[in-house]
């Protein structure tokens, strides 16, 4: 869970619905909408090579947070449950009519839960199917580790162990000292973050973990099983936490699969 290239600075971005949501593509026939929620630190950009991955027929929309790329000028928000109440207000616009289902990686899982399950408790519409990138199950995180109050020496040398920060990042020490911030206010809502029990989903949930992945173990992942009466799968890649990137072009090609499963199936 870690900040993306260069924090998208001069990212110009089309047709954004709001400060929240990103389009990244513009189908000429949209079968279904596929929402996309960065890890901590990311930025729509996570998503930047998946128009040209994904099927014609998925208009892929990206999650903007506060502080980061075209929301740079905004405070962050150090808080899962503030995130989820305005992301859930946004995306209910947006899915009053036709198909559409959640991914998430590390945080952006956790956050994606969260909203699918306001939803569910909203009796709005739900999500064709869920996919759970890099996060081990909620039933299974344990008590805060509290990385954002970590002095800036401990908490860069954390990012670096993360090994998802370009190194750019840190060679710029005045573009670093502009994201800590933002960085830590990302940790102290996952750190913050307190999963409360109760009935699983019915909305098919595909888990995906990275083999190598030092922080998130494969079983954590594979617990996603608990949280759906529906189709579990779990699908593992070579590479560490940020296997959406080593492995993109499998991880996207894995989405259209299960995407056009659901859409012509």
């Amino acid at each position: 869970m870690t900040i993306d290239s260069i924090a998208s600075l001069n990212i110009s971005h089309k047709r954004p619905d709001s400060s929240w949501l990103v389009r990244l593509n513009q189908p000429r026939r949209a079968s279904l909408r596929l929402f996309c929620f960065p890890y901590a630190g990311g930025s729509s950009q996570v998503f930047r090579n998946w128009p040209q991955l994904i099927d014609s027929e998925i208009e892929l929309i990206a999650v903007q947070l506060p502080g980061r790329g075209t929301r740079l000028h905004e405070p962050a928000i150090s808080s899962v449950e503030i995130l989820v109440e305005q992301i859930t207000a946004v995306i209910q616009t947006n899915i009053t009519t036709g198909r559409f289902a959640f991914f998430g990686h590390s945080m952006g899982a956790m956050i994606m839960f969260e909203v699918a399950r306001a939803l569910k408790a909203q009796k709005q519409p739900q999500p064709e199917c869920l996919f759970a990138s890099g996060c081990q199950a909620p039933q299974w995180i344990r008590a805060p580790r509290n990385i954002a109050a970590m002095s800036d020496e401990a908490f860069i040398a954390w990012l670096r162990q993360l090994q998802g920060t370009p190194a750019a990042i840190f060679n710029n020490s005045e573009l670093l000292q502009v994201l800590l911030p933002m960085l830590r206010s990302d940790f102290a809502a996952v750190d913050g973050w307190q999963f409360v029990p109760s009935a699983p989903l019915s909305v098919p949930i595909i888990a995906m973990a990275g083999c190598q992945d030092a922080q998130i173990s494969v079983p954590s992942v594979g617990a996603w099983s608990e949280q759906t009466i529906a189709k579990f799968e779990l699908l593992t890649y070579s590479g560490g936490h940020f296997f959406i990137h080593e492995q993109e072009k499998r991880v996207v090609a894995a989405v259209n699969e299960q995407l056009r499963s659901l859409m012509f199936g």
